[in-house]
């Protein structure tokens, strides 16, 4: 699929730049997204890059490479603009339709969750609660406390009980 989506990035940026946009000679791909986010345009100071879900690609490889790919190829021809432009404005919407590509900003992919949760307990007999990431480190690296709403009891993270 990666194959496919570069040959996809390559022609969308062919066809813009046979009308006019300014497009990067060498464009990295990048499929390191997880996730709800289909795919990204990312632009650090001269390094400029694409981003994308193969999750999503690989269960929806038609709809991914039609929407999504010609989507992101076309924030990266209107972001090397000088003039600041919105994310989804006019001249985005036009590039989209010198793509054929739908301008739906949001996509319609079913999808999962990248976000981590631990398992911690209480006082309550058999319940669990799912703490978020970051609630995770401030309990394991500032000592913050969290307690149950039921039982009114200090939650503690989880432990395997295997020895």
């Amino acid at each position: 699929m990666e194959d496919q989506i570069k040959e996809a990035v390559d022609l969308a940026c062919q066809t813009l730049e046979d009308h006019g946009y300014d497009i990067p000679d060498e464009i990295e791909c990048r499929f390191d997204l997880h996730g709800h986010t289909a795919g990204m345009y990312c632009r650090r100071g001269d390094d400029i890059y694409l981003r994308f879900n193969l999750e999503i690609a690989n269960n929806y490889p038609e709809d991914y490479l039609a929407r999504t790919v010609p989507h992101e190829v076309a924030h990266l021809a209107v972001g090397r603009s000088p003039q600041r432009e919105p994310p989804h404005g006019r001249k985005w919407k036009q590039a989209m339709g010198v793509l054929k590509a739908d301008s739906s900003v949001r996509h319609r992919y079913k999808t999962t969750s990248a976000r981590k949760t631990f398992t911690y307990t209480c006082g309550c007999e058999s319940k669990e609660h799912q703490i978020s990431g970051v609630r995770h480190r401030k309990i394991r690296k500032l000592g913050a406390q969290y307690t149950c709403k039921l039982c009114r009891k200090e939650i503690t993270e989880k432990t395997d009980e295997r020895l």
